[in-house]
């Protein structure tokens, strides 16, 4: 409700731009992550949650942050799956980081701020 009654978020909403489609796929990532967190033996929303992350990544990638802090908020997690999934995150993470600094990932480096 406040995401969707959110004057700014109103104004992208309404207009042909990519924020429709980014906000879209966030509400679906952080709803199917909410199912998942109080039903964690059905996967399938883990999954889900991983198939609208994967859009709403390749449709705006300022949204690569979003994965820091869904892993981190299912770090304490009913099951053991949440805490392997914030592992493999950090793991992903000093990669990334790693890979930028050699040359290998060149994705950000565009980016001035």
């Amino acid at each position: 409700m406040l995401l969707g009654f959110n004057g700014f978020m109103w104004s992208q909403a309404v207009i042909v731009e990519v924020y429709p489609l980014s906000v879209l796929s966030l509400s679906g990532v952080l709803v199917c992550m909410m199912r998942w967190v109080y039903a964690p033996h059905q996967r399938r929303y883990l999954f889900l949650a991983f198939f609208f992350y994967g859009i709403c990544f390749n449709n705006h990638q300022t949204l690569l942050v979003l994965a820091m802090g869904a892993g981190g908020g299912n770090y304490d997690g009913p099951t053991p799956a949440g805490r392997e999934l914030f592992f493999w995150n950090v793991i992903i993470y000093i990669g990334g980081l790693i890979g930028k600094q050699m040359g290998y990932v060149s994705v950000l480096n565009d980016n001035g701020h």
